[in-house]
């Protein structure tokens, strides 16, 4: 699916260059929006495009609303754009490299940035940042995790290649998580719900997967940090994740009326202050161990109780 999705939006940007000087030249604005829906969903046949409005907008700016991007197995928009403003460099329309401004709103927030295309945009470098993307507004993610996972997103991002080769684009950015809740399937550390006050997640995409390096989970219970890699599958559920880190429970952790056992046994097992552990599986049913015998021990204290 991530392949997919780069490629499609790698085309809209790529139609967007071209939309910018169809109504530079004054086109229809009903004839450019009808031309931009066909050719995003033939180059892109497993998502449907869909576009509101689309209309030039003076001095020099394009207003394109309602954009919902949709796989055709799925019912709930993958991504769902309100507003995106597209303003053009027109000393460049004509020129080798064309540049566009954008800015747009989308899950609560708001995106913005610069595209620059080359020559038929068989090369591109797109830049930007995000700020106030309300993730419990993502109904796809929630639907996929089947967890009402909650938060504010913020971050930015710089992303290069080609648009024919998503194999060979890269992106590299850092995402900021700020006070949410993440809900887990199984009790971690006696916990069923960890809310948190941020989480960072520095990333690169190469040849077809994320890598997370020196990311870091901040909670009123514990901190973390880890490294990792997400393998992208056809949904979202069925994402592949690889992490390993160290976990530094607070203080927090082993009061409010818990386990008393549970807190001594964990406290027995750290090692420097914290735990080493280690996160794999499908996104939607991640599974967390930690090292040295504890996940083994909370597992018989907990059968224990049963």
């Amino acid at each position: 699916m991530m392949r997919w999705l780069l490629s499609s939006l790698g085309y809209l940007l790529y139609t967007l260059v071209v939309l910018v000087c169809l109504l530079w030249w004054k086109f229809p604005t009903d004839t450019v929006k009808t031309w931009l829906e066909h050719q995003l969903n033939t180059e892109t046949p497993r998502y449907v495009w869909n576009i509101e409005t689309l209309k030039p907008v003076l001095p020099g700016r394009i207003h394109v609303s309602g954009i919902t991007i949709t796989p055709v197995r799925e019912k709930v928009p993958l991504i769902r754009i309100g507003q995106l403003d597209l303003v053009p460099d027109p000393a460049r329309l004509l020129s080798k490299n064309k540049l566009i401004r954008y800015r747009m709103r989308l899950f609560g927030g708001t995106a913005e940035g610069s595209l620059v295309s080359g020559t038929g945009f068989r090369q591109f470098d797109c830049r930007g940042k995000f700020t106030g993307l309300q993730v419990q507004q993502m109904e796809a993610l929630r639907k996929s995790l089947q967890r009402k996972v909650g938060g504010i997103a913020d971050g930015s991002f710089s992303w290069h290649g080609s648009r024919r080769d998503a194999e060979k684009q890269t992106i590299d950015g850092k995402i900021i998580f700020r006070d949410g809740t993440l809900p887990l399937r199984k009790a971690v550390l006696g916990l069923v719900k960890l809310p948190y006050s941020t989480i960072e997640t520095p990333f690169t995409y190469r040849e077809g997967r994320w890598i997370i390096e020196k990311g870091k989970f901040v909670s009123p219970k514990m901190m973390a940090t880890f490294n990792g890699r997400i393998e992208p599958a056809d949904s979202l559920a069925d994402f592949r994740l690889q992490f390993t880190g160290r976990l530094t429970p607070r203080s927090e952790l082993f009061t409010g009326g818990g386990n008393n056992k549970m807190a001594g046994m964990i406290r027995s097992f750290l090692k420097n202050g914290s735990l080493p552990f280690t996160l794999s599986g499908i996104a939607a049913e991640p599974g967390i161990h930690f090292a040295n015998g504890l996940s083994e021990a909370m597992n018989r204290l907990q059968g224990n109780r049963r």
